[in-house]
């Protein structure tokens, strides 16, 4: 909605507040049959390589609809005689919404891209499963609690120490698997649960509020989100960049500049 309806000015502030994705657009990934050729037929390689371009896919989903919640944010808040913040707040928790939950599926993504680059027995992972419900945390806890010193572990762990993408991994949770928060400014709304309340004097049913207390506000979901955003994508840039450097490893010609690949076949 945003092209036509924005200035350049207000267009230009919104792409300053989401990173670019050229750290992750630099590398044209190869085919999985390019890769299947070279590695043979018993490498999860190729299987890998379509993880992490579905991840790439998304990231792409992702930043259209940050960039779709700001606008309508900037849009519904300007002066035009008086702004309209409920339409302001609906559509920006709608999209921020949609890029918690593509952000979730992106990570979940990177983790089956993991678990295929570094040939993972499923057995190994099976020990961090009691606690971990997706399979990111599940590879996320295996890295760092067996594998620490690799440079794909600490790629994942400057995403998992981020305070934001657990704030925002914890809000999609809470969106699909129980009620989602309540957002301020949308009207009345309640929480589920019981609604007598236990008092000294035993129980009590309050009557006459104007709904159960917000969650967040549409403004403390965008921050959270964003930064979200922005730790996921510093973390897929240094994993293309060790992906760059294994296919180096394994006989791949890359020209970053002209997008081209190739094989060395001896």
């Amino acid at each position: 909605m945003s092209r036509g309806l924005l200035s350049e000015e207000q267009l230009k502030e919104i792409a300053a507040r989401l990173p670019e994705l050229n750290s992750i657009n630099h590398v044209l990934m190869p085919t999985p049959e390019l890769i299947a050729m070279e590695l043979g037929p018993k490498s999860r390689m190729p299987e890998a390589i379509v993880c992490l371009t579905d991840a790439l896919r998304v990231a792409h989903e992702v930043r259209y609809a940050l960039h779709e919640m700001l606008a309508h944010l900037i849009w519904y808040r300007q002066d035009r005689g008086e702004p309209i913040e409920e339409a302001a707040i609906y559509f920006g928790r709608f999209y921020a919404d949609d890029a918690a939950l593509r952000l979730y599926a992106a990570a979940e993504h990177v983790a089956n891209f993991i678990v295929g680059f570094l040939d993972l027995d499923q057995k190994v992972l099976k020990r961090h499963t009691k606690r971990c419900r997706s399979l990111n945390s599940v590879v996320g806890h295996y890295l760092i609690a067996e594998r620490p010193d690799e440079p794909i572990t600490k790629a994942v762990h400057h995403l998992v120490r981020d305070s934001n993408w657990a704030k925002t991994i914890d809000y999609r949770d809470t969106w699909v698997h129980r009620q989602p928060p309540i957002v301020a400014g949308l009207g009345m709304a309640w929480k589920r649960g019981p609604r007598w309340v236990v008092t000294e004097r035993g129980y009590m049913l309050p009557f006459g509020t104007d709904g159960d207390t917000p969650s967040l506000t549409v403004d403390e979901l965008t921050k959270i989100v964003l930064s979200a955003n922005e730790a996921f994508i510093e973390m897929m840039s240094r994993i293309v960049d060790i992906l760059v450097e294994f296919l180096a490893k394994q006989g791949f010609d890359l020209d970053l500049t002209e997008g081209e690949i190739s094989t060395r076949i001896p």
